[in-house]
């Protein structure tokens, strides 16, 4: 009797301390996408915009249920820094580059692998117009407010660049093989 309770001790101890396997894990080949923090001069910007996703609006006359909040990604910020430093540098406003570059070429350039991608543009004399105000001219636009409302999209990146001009630049991304 005391051979077979402590046998039934030592299974226990065996069971209790065996790893355990859920239902659900990660299979081997999923990548998981790592979490980046927005830098301080960018938080706003992403807070604002992740604020306006979780409402439900009008884009124009199209009608967007609240989506989830975008994940901040520093290498779509890379794509939209280098365009808003090209149209700072060179005096325009425009979704193509100097270069005649668009947005995916852009993104393409810093390796970033997408399946869709889109971007927002907003410029104005520098120091007069708060992120807040930014946010709130797109969103009152139609195709800048579907863009930051398209439940497609599940990355932002993000730049303001200040010269004689102030120019913001999002880009917007669903990666490729992530989600």
């Amino acid at each position: 009797m005391r051979f077979v309770f402590s046998f039934l001790l030592f299974a226990l101890m065996l069971v209790a301390c065996s790893p355990q396997v859920k239902k659900g894990v990660v299979e081997e080949n999923t990548v998981i996408p790592p979490i980046y923090s927005a830098p301080v001069s960018q938080a706003k910007m992403l807070e604002l915009i992740n604020q306006a996703r979780n409402q439900a609006r009008y884009c124009g006359d199209v009608y967007f249920e609240a989506v989830p909040a975008l994940s901040y990604n520093p290498i779509l910020s890379e794509a939209a820094k280098l365009h808003a430093r090209d149209m700072s540098q060179y005096s325009f406003f425009s979704h193509a580059g100097s270069d005649g570059s668009d947005v995916a070429v852009r993104v393409n350039k810093f390796g970033y692998d997408w399946l869709r991608v889109g971007e927002n543009l907003a410029y104005g004399s520098k120091g007069v117009y708060s992120e807040a105000q930014i946010v709130e001219g797109w969103l009152n636009s139609p195709g800048h407010c579907k863009n930051i409302m398209n439940s497609a999209f599940k990355e932002i990146g993000l730049d303001k660049v200040s010269a004689a001009y102030d120019y913001w630049v999002q880009v917007f991304a669903l990666p490729k093989n992530r989600f």
